[in-house]
């Protein structure tokens, strides 16, 4: 009996070691966890948490979704309420998502209200290019899901919402319900549902929905989990999204997720999530996304690998097509020609001089709904800072001073409220680093004084005043009773410069500045012999011009950097628009150089506008014999290098002018000063050179706002 059980135990044994073999005992057998109350911790970029160009404004994040404002153009009154007084609900804490910040520890803490202008130490994060932030991060806890050490696969989904603002809420956004996946072979996306509005740059007042979609919020191309988390940077250097403004050839050149911008671009911010050649480039990258969890039991089965959605390869919008340059350009008021040339010295009675300064005040600004401009005479005084010009504050004529638009035929006609934010042909300016300019131009008639062609020397001095308006009047300037000097062969342009000085923290500061005669421009003259005028481009490239400490330095290491006259720009540093009138860095430099100025003895007989090519040594001062314009419309005698932003203006103030004198017979700025005028640090240095980033700023697509800085 013990023989036949010892053979039948043997067989049992047997039997089971051919069986096994056949049982695919792996099948069901996986190595993956669950994973429930995870979390994820986020800065986003350095951009989100930086101070804004335009003035008093922060990017910031928010938890949940903040209210909606109704209207466009608004910005956050308080943590409660909007500035047009609708509920706004900036939260530290919603559900499972909390906004946190950083401390001089570097822990981080519940985030106030007042932290999100400051450094974790306190400091102001003001101006935009300072480089220095906020530090908050968005944490969204509950996360739940599985991941698999040992596979290096994950999958995880959080449920909550938070808003990611922009200019304090001209622009703003929602991220809902984020999902990380990640594949055997370590590459992983972050995925979320963006919604929010749209508006356009043109009129704030617009105000629409923009559709929700999934995209994808980063790409992580190299993802080692482990049992507790990870920490992974997001992909963003040499990622092209295809966009026309697209800077593809600095230093750390790159986009976010494709899918991503594509959406922006609706909503109107999408230039803050790419390099676009901004002064703020190099705040735009993403910050490192860490993720943490705890792992629990095994699951059952062996989950299916995550596949992550695969976002488009980017496509480049055809441009639209501009204005073709004329042939013939139209002269300052009129056609123009030359009775031959002069040799006697004689007198005028009706001088016209006939200038667009610079091609930045043709632009839009970078402040949604905001452009650069001229009127005639002096806007009234709004009383504080932070307001916009009103139609019925701006003036296309005042006494002797009109303001000109030119057309799309190459002509030139008087400006209208509506052609402020248009080019020639009628088409938006949009984007400010975009190069569609309004194209306009201050004239002032009843000019009186001497020329000697023999001894190339000439004085002219004009009665009247013109503003010249920055964000639609945030900022702005008077320039009265301009002088023309010529002797030794050069030509210099001095006036009396009036306006206000503002805070950028605190736009409601708004103080009379003491009216100052400036240089506003010199430059070669060859010759003063033609019986009509003359038109000479001022000195620009290979102007120094030593900035304050406190203001972003003149930027020499570009092609044509260059800066207007040092007292010019010492007057600027009090009003706190410095940087749009030398190379900063600034995504618009290219439009800051100055412009030819045409000077006809007589106004009812103008000079005749020079053929629209690019000018003989335009940037060095000399007479120029054929100026363009970027867009290819004519922008009056002549057109200096695209190079400026442009933007709609509040109500400038009337100004008192008194008779500061800068030495006549001096050409200045080839070594300017480096002291700034008096020891207060300039107001508004955020505003870059227009760049107002970039770096900064909303860049328009379509129904969008905009940022290039951006």
């Amino acid at each position: 009996m013990k023989r036949h059980s010892s053979l039948a135990l043997a067989l049992a044994v047997g039997l089971v070691a051919l069986i096994t073999p056949l049982v695919p005992a792996s099948a069901d057998a996986t190595t993956a966890r669950e994973v429930s109350g995870a979390t994820l911790r986020w800065g986003l970029s350095n951009e989100t948490n930086n101070s804004a160009f335009a003035p008093g404004t922060y990017n910031f994040l928010s938890a949940g979704k903040v209210a909606d404002p109704g209207v466009g153009g608004q910005t956050f009154k308080d943590a409660a309420t909007w500035l047009n007084g609708k509920p706004a609900g900036w939260k530290a804490e919603a559900g499972n998502v909390a906004i946190e910040k950083r401390t001089v520890s570097g822990s981080y803490a519940a985030a106030t209200w007042e932290g999100l202008k400051t450094s974790s130490t306190g400091a102001s994060i003001s101006p935009p290019t300072s480089k220095v932030f906020s530090d908050h991060q968005v944490v969204l806890s509950g996360g739940s899901g599985w991941a698999d050490p040992d596979t290096g696969r994950a999958k995880i989904a959080w449920d909550g919402d938070f808003t990611v603002v922009f200019y304090s809420g001209m622009s703003f956004f929602f991220v809902s319900d984020p999902e990380l996946s990640v594949a055997r072979d370590g590459t992983g996306v972050l995925t979320a549902t963006l919604s929010g509005f749209g508006s356009s740059l043109a009129d704030p007042t617009v105000w629409t929905s923009v559709p929700a979609r999934k995209v994808t919020l980063a790409t992580l191309p190299s993802v080692d989990i482990d049992a507790d988390g990870v920490t992974v940077a997001p992909a963003y250097e040499g990622v092209r999204n295809g966009a026309v403004d697209q800077s593809t050839t600095g230093t750390g050149w790159g986009s976010w997720p494709t899918s991503f911008i594509a959406w922006l671009a609706d909503a109107g911010s999408a230039s803050y999530w790419y390099s676009s050649g901004g002064a703020v480039d190099a705040n735009k990258p993403p910050l490192p996304i860490a993720f943490a969890w705890v792992l629990g039991d095994t699951l059952a089965e062996d989950p299916e690998d995550p596949v992550g959605p695969v976002d488009p390869e980017p496509t480049t919008p055809t441009p639209k097509p501009t204005t073709p340059a004329p042939t013939t350009g139209g002269g300052p008021g009129g056609p123009g020609g030359s009775d031959g040339p002069a040799s006697k010295a004689f007198t005028v009675s009706d001088a016209q001089l006939w200038w667009g300064v610079n091609q930045e005040m043709s632009n839009s600004a970078f402040a949604p709904g905001t452009y650069n401009l001229f009127s005639a005479g002096t806007v009234p005084n709004p009383g504080k800072g932070g307001q916009k010009l009103t139609q019925k504050d701006w003036k296309a004529t005042s006494g002797n001073v009109r303001i000109e638009k030119a057309t799309s035929s190459g002509g030139h006609r008087l400006a209208t409220w509506s052609g402020l934010s248009t080019t020639p042909a009628g088409e938006p300016l949009g984007a400010a680093t975009n190069g569609l300019l309004s194209d306009h131009t201050v004239v002032v008639d009843g000019g009186t004084g001497t020329v000697d062609p023999r001894k190339k020397t000439a004085t002219i001095r004009w009665k009247g005043t013109f503003t010249a308006l920055l964000y639609s009047g945030m900022s702005y300037f008077t320039v009265t009773d301009p002088v023309l000097t010529v002797s030794g062969g050069t030509a210099r342009l001095d006036a009396t410069l009036g306006g206000y000085a503002t805070a950028r923290e605190d736009t409601s500061v708004w103080k009379a500045l003491t009216p100052t005669k400036v240089r506003l421009a010199d430059a070669a003259v060859k010759s003063l012999s033609s019986a009509r005028g003359f038109t000479v481009t001022p000195r620009f490239a290979g102007v120094r011009y030593d900035a304050p400490a406190s203001a972003v330095a003149q930027n020499r290491a570009v092609s044509g950097w260059g800066a207007f006259p040092t007292s010019f720009l010492r007057f600027q540093e009090k009003v706190g628009t410095a940087s749009y009138w030398y190379t900063s860095g600034a995504s618009t430099d290219r439009f800051k150089a100055a412009l030819p100025i045409t000077v006809s003895y007589d106004a009812d007989k103008p000079v005749k506008t020079p053929k629209a090519d690019a000018p003989d040594d335009a940037s060095n001062g000399t007479t120029p014999s054929t100026p363009q314009s970027p867009t290819g419309s004519s922008t009056g005698p002549t057109a200096a290098p695209a190079t400026a932003p442009v933007a709609v203006v509040p109500p400038p103030a009337a100004t008192v002018l008194g008779a500061a004198a800068v030495p006549v017979g001096t050409t200045e700025g080839v070594r300017p000063v480096a002291q700034p005028i008096g020891s207060s640090p300039p107001s508004w240095p955020w505003w870059a050179g227009g760049a107002m980033a970039a770096a900064a700023l909303l860049v328009t697509a379509g129904s969008r706002f905009l940022v290039r800085r951006a």
